[in-house]
């Protein structure tokens, strides 16, 4: 990134509008920025830092602080800044959060934080204007904005911080950070997600497979478990067991298979000779039973004797009562005959009524001839006044289409004044919450710092806490280690004492008068030592009361290590909750707080777009201009088609002025003219239609009286025929000897004759056959006596049961052994392929490990990737730093451990005088200075040379000269004119008198009661 030009508004000291045009600047390499102190040489890079990131150089600044106090209330804070990446120029602007003059009412209101990002590539710096600042990538779009610049330069605010921007008294920041901050810089500056996602992969892949392996080694344990087994040969042993019982099962299944058949065959014998009894039993009753309706039999023979006398006389029987229905069939025709000649009468004197009154109608129908005729004439005037009747009708049809605009436009403007007034309110309530939100976030920010202060107090209060409950048990440890210790030293000392003794007490046994002492070589024995060394095992107890002593020694002196490590952390947690001060209020308590503003700003919601708002009220403000002035063109139109309708109706007017208001309409007079001769049409068709009806009802009554007459001769004939046929039938009856009431009797059984005969057939043949029956089946009986069926199917039961038992019992061990075989065989196989998969794994899992920090160095491949990244950042760093310090410093990699890990991204300086290295921390106030700056150039060549996207051409260095020699500082300043001679730039900020003359190119700043001005210096 190279900034060409930098414009601050009402920014910092600047109460006025000031340009810094970094052209000539940039083209020196090496510029400076020199003032007087509070003068605004820092608030150049904060205004930089904040245009790019919407934050200022020191991260810990509101941004809300960076408005000028000089500037007047109307005059906005602003920054822009004109700047190149590669051959692409840009152009961006921010506007912090501020206050302004409201436009209505008088007041205040709170203009909302805003930025925009513009390509200006290819446009001259003069060419880039408020009006033309390029074409537009993002506008008023503040995250969006940030987004675009951190994705354009590579880096965010806290890496310009560190890599580019270098604020004043921060810089040497890296140079002093922790490991873990130092690995989250370098993480966030070198991309190292593919090693980070290697061993992420790597590592899930390997607890897959462990898990799987786990998981199988579980489910082959489980299976022997339900089994009772502990072993694959346990299972074997339990699956040989399992066959031998299931070939002893089945050979019983065998014999109770063979008892079952012999108990069935039995039973199937006993069931025949039984069925034969039963026969017999069953051909008994049957003939009992034929027995018993012998005399009903007989009855129906009398019956069937009667029936067939009484069929003999069924042919007179007949003719007689045909001859009698036939009389009553006459005698009704008759009767109807003469209901229909006299219903023809009565319907013969109706139609003359009708006929007499259709003929009194003449002066009715006369009457409507005349008023069709009138008719007439109306219509033929109405069709002469057709094109009139058009023009009117147009007329009327335009005017109602005017109203229905007018109403429309009228609604259209009502709707339009509404939208206006809710706009106005939502602008209104918009502000309202813009000013709770910036409220409560402040609230928020405030109240999360001082939530962290709170948090870090009681950390390490906590810790201090934790250090000394430890220090005090490792007082007690040691305690008891020390005591521990004085009993071993006494037990050994007495050990050894008594196996002293005991060895002088078995040399004393071996020495002979005059011969030389083993030990001492004398051959006088003045007083040798008594008693009995066999018995007293004290080699044994020696050996062990060393053993003892020697383990109390070393635990003696862990307790005394323990201990003082103890202490020191005491101290060292002491001194630090010494240095940090109590909060006023809990952890708790400000949590509380925080969710009751989170809450609050949760209920406000999404930050209203006030600019969107007032572009809405100024929109609605048009709408309803536009809508009254459609209302006006639409009322004037309507005034116009009124009138035209108003003279159309008068010529329409005067052309019907005969005709009756009611038959003004050609449809309506038609529809009158259509009922007047449909009138006279019916008048003329009912009178002709009386005329025939009285014809026809005259020659009805003739035809009707005919048939009278016919159907009275009629019954006279049927009336004689029915006398003759019962004579006849009387005589027969008399001949057969049977009165009527008999042959009625006799009569009534004539239709069930053949029935009779085939119920007396039937008995006859069943009789005969039972007899048969019976007499066979006792043939079949002879001399046997009948079985005793339940003894026999009890005993069949029973030897089924046990049979069936006996091949569940077969079935169910011959089951389970076959399980438990393929079970064994499977397991077997299933034991080798776990082992197998543990071989496969062992590789996966050992390079997972290993890349994930399970290693010597305990360093995963990401932490490596970064040391690695991490030499060539000191390689770079020791270019500068050397020649600075007169190759006296040099710095190095370090290891920094952290609990039972290690990370090799600590820092120590190698001192060429001493020969040895020691913390960057015993530095001198200057020689921090010159390492810091050394390691911040060669972080920066590192960085823009392995991260393609980066491209550091400018960086920025903020004070720090002044704590250096002359020597020193002419070091520097060459060191940083080497750089500048690499292609990069370098902005320095300085009050010391030196460097203005060392760099003559860049700017001085001026300041006054009424606020700063920058100057461009001349070379």
């Amino acid at each position: 990134m190279k900034p060409i030009r930098l414009t601050m508004q009402a920014f910092g000291p600047y109460a006025q509008r000031e340009v810094v045009d970094f052209t000539d600047a940039m083209k020196a390499g090496l510029f400076g920025i020199y003032g007087p102190m509070g003068a605004g040489k820092s608030s150049i890079f904060s205004a930089i830092s904040f245009a790019l990131f919407g934050e200022a150089a020191r991260g810990e600044q509101d941004t809300g602080s960076l408005r000028s106090d000089y500037a007047v209330a109307n005059l906005q804070t602003e920054v822009e800044l004109v700047f190149e990446v590669g051959q692409k120029r840009y152009c961006i602007r921010r506007r912090p959060e501020q206050m302004r003059p409201a436009q209505r009412g008088g007041g205040e209101t709170r203009e909302a934080h805003s930025a925009s990002i513009f390509d200006a590539t290819g446009m001259s710096l003069d060419a880039i204007t408020a009006t033309t600042p390029g074409k537009v990538i993002v506008e008023k779009k503040v995250s969006e904005v940030g987004a675009y610049v951190v994705r354009l330069l590579g880096y965010g605010a806290a890496q310009f911080r560190q890599i580019v921007l270098l604020p004043q008294g921060r810089f040497e920041t890296f140079l002093l950070a922790k490991t873990e901050e130092r690995v989250r810089i370098l993480r966030e500056l070198f991309d190292v997600s593919l090693y980070r996602q290697l061993a992420a992969k790597l590592k899930e892949d390997a607890k897959d497979a462990r898990t799987a392996i786990a998981q199988a080694i579980a489910l082959h344990q489980e299976l022997l478990t339900r089994e009772g087994c502990s072993s694959l040969d346990d299972l074997a042993t339990l699956a040989i067991t399992a066959d031998a019982d299931a070939t002893t099962a089945e050979t019983a299944a065998k014999a109770s298979d063979a008892a079952a058949l012999a108990a069935a065959t039995a039973l199937g014998d006993a069931r025949h000779i039984d069925k034969d009894f039963v026969e017999w039993g069953a051909a008994l009753n049957v003939v009992n039973g034929l027995s018993a309706r012998a005399a009903s039999f007989a009855s129906k023979r009398e019956q069937l004797d009667g029936a067939v006398l009484a069929e003999g006389l069924a042919d007179v029987d007949a003719g007689r009562a045909n001859a009698a229905a036939n009389e009553r069939d006459k005698a009704e025709d008759y009767s109807k005959a003469s209901a229909a000649r006299l219903a023809a009468a009565q319907n013969h004197q109706l139609a003359i009524g009708r006929l007499e009154k259709e003929r009194a109608r003449s002066d009715e129908r006369r009457g409507l001839e005349a008023r069709s005729a009138q008719l007439n004439r109306w219509r033929d005037a109405l069709h002469h006044s057709a094109a009139i009747r058009t023009e009117r009708d147009a007329a009327l049809q335009k005017s109602n289409a005017s109203s229905t605009v007018l109403d429309q436009v009228i609604a259209n403007c009502e709707q339009s004044r509404a939208a206006k007034a809710r706009c106005a309110q939502s602008l209104t309530n918009g502000r309202q919450i813009l000013q709770q939100s910036n409220a409560l976030t402040a609230r928020r920010v405030a109240l999360t710092n001082e939530l962290a202060v709170a948090k870090r107090f009681s950390a390490a209060h906590k810790a201090h806490a934790d250090a000394q409950r430890d220090h005090v048990a490792a007082q007690a440890q040691c305690s008891q280690a020390a005591t521990r210790l004085a009993l071993a030293q006494a037990d050994y000392d007495q050990a050894e004492r008594n196996l002293s003794a005991a060895q002088a007490i078995h040399l004393a046994e071996k020495l002979a008068d005059g011969e030389p002492c083993p030990v001492c070589g004398s051959a006088d024995h003045p007083a040798p030592a008594h008693g009995d060394a066999a018995s007293q095992n004290l080699d044994q107890r020696f050996r062990q009361a060393k053993t003892v002593l020697e383990e109390a020694r070393q635990q003696h002196t862990g307790a005394e290590g323990r201990l003082a490590a103890s202490g020191a952390t005491v101290a060292e947690r002491a001194a630090a909750l010494a240095g940090m001060t109590a909060p006023e209020s809990s952890v708790a308590d400000i949590d509380r707080n925080l969710e009751a503003v989170q809450r609050e700003l949760s209920a406000l919601g999404a930050a209203p777009d006030e600019q969107g708002l007032t572009d809405a009220l100024a929109d609605a403000e048009r709408a309803v201009t536009d809508a009254e002035a459609k209302v006006d063109v639409a009322r004037a139109a309507k005034e116009a088609d009124a009138i035209a309708y108003a003279s159309a109706l008068a010529r329409h007017t005067a052309a019907i002025s005969g005709i009756p208001e009611d038959y003004h309409d050609l449809a309506q007079i038609s529809e009158a003219l259509a009922a007047c001769d449909g009138a006279l049409t019916a008048m003329v068709e009912a009178l002709d239609a009386a005329t025939a009806d009285e014809r026809a009802a005259g020659a009805a009554l003739i035809a009707r009286e005919a048939e009278e007459r016919a159907a009275h001769a009629a019954h006279d004939a049927a009336t004689n025929q029915s006398v003759a046929a019962t004579e006849a039938f009387n005589a027969r009856l008399l001949a057969a000897g049977l009165t009527m009431e008999t042959y009625a009797l006799r009569r009534a059984a004539i239709a069930g004759i053949a029935q009779l005969r085939a119920d007396i057939t039937a008995y006859e043949h069943a009789r005969i056959s039972a007899a048969s029956r019976l007499e066979q089946a006792q043939l079949r009986i002879g001399g046997r006596a009948r079985p005793d069926m339940g003894v026999l199917e009890a005993a069949d039961a029973s030897a089924t049961v046990e049979r069936d038992q006996a091949r569940r019992t077969a079935s169910t061990l011959r089951v389970q052994a076959t399980r438990l075989a393929d079970l064994a065989t499977q397991m077997a196989a299933d034991a080798v392929a776990i082992t197998q998969k543990e071989m496969a794994f062992a590789p996966l899992g050992a390079v997972a490990d290993a890349l994930n920090g399970a290693n010597a160095s305990k360093m995963d491949v990401e932490a490596f990737a970064i040391t690695a990244m991490f030499d060539r950042v000191l390689e770079a760093a020791n270019l500068r730093l050397q020649p600075m310090s007169s190759h006296r410093y040099s710095l190095q990699r370090a290891d920094e451990a952290k609990g039972n890990a290690r990370r090799g991204l600590g820092i120590s300086v190698f001192d060429l005088h001493t020969g040895r290295s020691r913390a960057t921390t015993t530095l001198s106030g200057g020689e921090t200075f010159l390492a810091a700056l050394s390691l911040a150039l060669g972080l920066s060549d590192v960085v823009e040379s392995l991260s393609g996207g980066i491209r550091l051409d400018t960086i920025f260095i903020d004070e720090g000269f002044g704590s250096l020699d002359s020597e020193t500082l002419d070091q520097a300043l060459q060191t940083l004119q080497d750089l500048v001679g690499q292609s990069r730039t370098v902005g320095l900020i300085s009050h010391v008198e030196l460097v203005q003359q060392a760099i003559p190119h860049g700017f001085s700043i001026e300041k006054s009661a009424n606020g700063s001005a920058v100057k461009k210096r001349a070379a």
